[in-house]
């Protein structure tokens, strides 16, 4: 099955950026507004992997898994950092027609859909256990991993969380794929400062704003 007529018009994008990479992340999602697709909230509901930068270490590993759990028809492109300008709009619109004519390829689609691994690694997930209360009755204990790919959510971050019942008991913090996060220098503070307006305004459900963000 391949992506075709309206649905490859809105087709989904899941972006993931490396740290270092906001300017190709914004330009991905530039290319994305302009053709009318749409970003995806999770990988169940991508057509699209589009990563900007190059993620290596644990963040490669963490994309790996998000591709892993993606649906067919899907297709990866990357996106490399460059200074912004023409050149990175150009290379993210280059990536989206890129992936527009793979998601039109029945063979493509087919032969990606025969390779995958019928129990791919890293869906195992912790259960819950239990812990005595304040008031003697035991509550649940929930180790929680956020990160580092959710939508609107900073570059690498990957939180480590330990619920126990309504309380947050532990959180740890780390920054994947964080080698050359120097590149955001090259954009001006403002350019920054929208686009983290931008992801605020995306995560509380005012995509119009965000967009003109």
């Amino acid at each position: 099955m391949v992506l075709s007529g309206p649905a490859l018009d809105r087709a989904h994008v899941l972006v993931v950026e490396v740290p270092g990479a906001r300017a190709a992340r914004a330009a991905v999602e530039a290319a994305c507004d302009a053709r009318g697709w749409v970003l995806a909230a999770s990988p169940a509901d991508a057509d699209v992997l589009a990563v900007a930068g190059a993620p290596h270490g644990g963040l490669g590993d963490a994309v790996a898994t998000v591709w892993d759990d993606m649906p067919g028809p899907r297709v990866r492109v990357d996106v490399a950092v460059t200074p912004p300008g023409p050149v990175l709009r150009q290379a993210a619109q280059a990536a989206l027609d890129t992936a527009a004519a793979a998601l039109a390829d029945t063979a493509a689609a087919r032969t990606d859909a025969a390779d995958r691994p019928t129990d791919p690694p890293g869906g195992d997930r912790p259960l819950a256990s239990g812990e005595e209360d304040r008031d003697g009755l035991e509550m649940d204990v929930l180790p929680v991993p956020l990160g580092p790919v959710l939508p609107a959510w900073p570059a690498g971050l990957r939180l480590r969380v330990v619920l126990a019942g309504d309380v947050l008991r532990a959180v740890d913090v780390e920054v994947l794929g964080a080698v050359g996060a120097q590149a955001d220098g090259a954009l001006p503070v403002a350019a920054r400062d929208l686009d983290a307006a931008a992801g605020l305004l995306r995560l509380a459900g005012w995509e119009r704003a965000a967009r003109r963000a």
